[in-house]
């Protein structure tokens, strides 16, 4: 189950099993059932509906119904909806918008959005350019745990981005991202979803 989700304020927990197992069995008949619970206020059945059409795990993909579902789940409050359809924006050159979303996500404490806000920051892309605020928001993300923040800090510290202090830094993030990767080997947990948040 996605961790982000309050699990608590689903309408249906068991109408949501019953209807991602008839998924799998018609995915037609299961998407029918997801969108009767998204329509009753089902964050989940959102979710699960965007990352079914955003995939191709059931049929070919259609960005266009995933971007709806993960529009319908911002509208709905879900701060991993905004992030997710910042993403798609962001993949398809829609800069600005992509970064509304993100600094709104970011704001609303999520950590892969706070990375993505620095990230567009550093570069000025779909906003105004402030390199120094972009890395103070991608050390915070890195400071928590995600990963990619840490390898694109390391990249640009070693490019000569903040000069011979932040090459300085780039160093000590080395053994640390090591370090990160050694542990989620150790544990097998490579294929849990609290990684993937970690390299988003």
């Amino acid at each position: 189950m996605y961790p982000d989700i309050a699990w608590d304020k689903e309408p249906d927990l068991n109408g949501l099993k019953q209807a991602l197992e008839l998924m799998n069995m018609d995915f037609l008949k299961g998407v029918a059932a997801l969108e009767q619970l998204a329509d009753d206020g089902s964050i989940a059945s959102m979710f699960y509906l965007a990352d079914a059409y955003g995939t191709d795990r059931f049929q070919s993909k259609d960005l266009q119904k995933a971007e709806y579902w993960f529009s319908r789940s911002n509208d709905a409050g879900w701060r991993h909806g905004a992030f997710m359809l910042a993403r798609l924006l962001y993949d398809r050159g829609d800069y600005p918008a992509a970064f509304g979303l993100f600094r709104g996500a970011a704001e609303n404490d999520h950590v892969p959005a706070t990375f993505w806000t620095g990230y567009l920051l550093s570069r000025g892309e779909g906003t105004t350019r402030d390199e120094q605020y972009g890395f103070t928001l991608m050390e915070n993300a890195a400071s928590r745990g995600h990963l990619t923040a840490k390898r694109k800090l390391i990249g640009m510290y070693f490019r000569g981005r903040s000069g011979n202090k932040g090459f300085l830094r780039g160093l000590w993030m080395v053994p640390s991202l090591i370090a990160d990767m050694a542990v989620i080997i150790f544990r097998g947990s490579w294929r849990s979803q609290e990684f993937n948040e970690r390299i988003m």
